[in-house]
């Protein structure tokens, strides 16, 4: 049963109460409130105080429930348009623009006097916003000693905008410690540049390890280019002293800014992380949804909500592969994502194509689904049911000999995404990017050539069967 929500001293909090309120509308009227305002000794839990359970069904009970609804939106009205509201500004609170899942890696890289500078597509919006970075060392034994860290707008080739730099600190300080096994997050930076940015932008952050740090956190496959400079270049407006690339991620995990919209968590595997799109080039479905939010007409807008891509190449539903699977890690990835309002789902390839050892089934899939739909549900966010995309040809269903207990096993699980009703809404990605003529199979044109990952042209198309609507638009 849905938990009630309160808003006191302007923190959106968990009563610990069985909500006796029906349906999801007062629910809605009650997060908005709890999102958009901070005023000290605002409770609008009215529902438990006028909502009597011990009536339910009586008459009295009927004109209590409209009476609620009536001082709900009177009380919505009034804290939103009187005086006591007026310095509520877009920076009340933090929400993720951004993100990266620190996963495990067999890769050994030591980093000793090295720049590392790494590039994330990022809102920004109007004049900038202020933003924080998160780092991670969650997945390492060691402390790491970062002396420098920058963050600025991209410009090509690993530069940056002249002028753009920003130094971020911890706690005030320019060199920090990111503690072994833990995430740090910097302090507020602001990132008003004088002029209008387009909402979406490439940010560059450079961070500085002066002695030997082996890297024990980072994301894998990132698909973007990041260069390792000798010495100290954090602060540097083009690239010299290159000694390598990698298109791993090493210890940036979220970028945060102080906004109004909400973010969109995308759980998933390697598709969602973007397994098979061009390099350097933001042709992963999430990014092509945040464009798809993003008011191109408005440079001083910012987007209708952000997009948070959570995906790791490799990762499952049920089983640690690829990092933690989605039930471990859905509350350090999603429930803990700032701002986070909605939760996209696309998880389960990998449990499929490794059935031979594992030995799962489409039932046990299904549990895991009906698992974190619970969870998303107590914490008052909405998730909503990718469906899987096709595989026959790839390693998971080769050609000869064909797999047809893993296609089956796919059909059932997207049937019953699809008929259950048990997500808040279902996107069809399989019906966006299969092949009409054969669909156990992707789309030629969406095909990146291994017959499971698409193309950028697919994630393209996966991107536009998101229904916007679903995010209030």
């Amino acid at each position: 049963m849905p938990r009630a929500l309160a808003v006191t001293g302007g923190i959106e909090i968990d009563s610990g109460k069985p909500s006796q309120c029906p349906g999801r509308w007062y629910n809605r009227v009650v997060q908005a409130l709890a999102r958009r305002l901070k005023q000290p000794g605002v409770n609008v839990d009215l529902c438990q105080q006028f909502y009597l359970p011990t009536l339910k069904g009586s008459l009295i009970a009927l004109l209590l429930r409209a009476g609620a609804a009536i001082m709900a939106f009177a009380t919505a009205f009034l804290l939103l348009f009187s005086p006591l509201s007026a310095d509520v500004q877009i920076g009340d609170r933090w929400v993720a623009v951004w993100g990266a899942s620190p996963s495990v890696t067999s890769e050994s890289i030591t980093l000793n006097n090295h720049t590392v500078r790494q590039f994330a597509l990022v809102a920004i919006g109007g004049r900038g916003q202020r933003l924080r970075v998160q780092l991670t060392n969650e997945l390492g034994a060691e402390e790491v000693l970062v002396r420098a860290a920058h963050i600025a707008l991209a410009s090509s080739f690993g530069s940056i905008v002249p002028n753009s730099d920003r130094t971020l600190t911890v706690s005030g300080r320019q060199s920090f410690v990111i503690p072994a096994g833990a995430p740090l997050v910097s302090d507020p930076v602001d990132f008003d540049l004088g002029a209008s940015l387009p909402n979406l932008w490439i940010v560059a952050v450079s961070l500085y390890l002066p002695y030997s740090t082996t890297v024990e956190t980072l994301h894998p496959n990132g698909w973007q280019t990041a260069y390792i400079m000798d010495g100290d270049r954090t602060g540097a407006t083009n690239l010299s002293n290159v000694s390598a690339t990698t298109q791993s991620r090493f210890f940036l995990s979220r970028i945060d800014a102080a906004a109004a919209p909400g973010a969109i968590v995308t759980l998933g595997d390697s598709i969602t992380d973007g397994d098979g799109s061009t390099p350097d080039a933001n042709w992963r479905w999430p990014d092509v949804l945040a464009k798809r939010l993003a008011d191109v007409g408005c440079s001083a807008c910012l987007p209708a909500a952000f997009v948070v891509n959570k995906g790791i190449s490799g990762n499952r539903l049920l089983g640690n592969d690829g990092g933690p699977s989605a039930l471990a890690r859905f509350d350090r990835d999603v429930l803990s994502t700032p701002g986070g309002r909605y939760v996209i789902l696309l998880e389960g390839i990998n449990d499929i194509g490794r059935n031979d050892e594992t030995g799962v089934t489409a039932d046990d899939l299904i549990t895991g689904y009906r698992q974190l739909i619970s969870r998303a549900h107590s914490k008052g966010l909405y998730i909503f049911g990718g469906t899987l995309t096709p595989f026959h040809g790839s390693v998971y269903d080769p050609l000869a000999p064909p797999r047809s207990d893993r296609e089956l096993m796919r059909q059932t699980v997207n049937n019953w995404i699809r008929s259950s009703g048990e997500f808040d809404a279902v996107i069809d990605f399989d019906a966006a990017v299969r092949d009409p003529a054969a669909p156990t199979q992707l789309l030629g044109i969406y095909d990146s050539g291994d017959h499971i990952h698409p193309s950028d042209a697919g994630y393209s198309a996966m991107a536009n069967a998101v229904n916007l609507n679903l995010f209030g638009l």
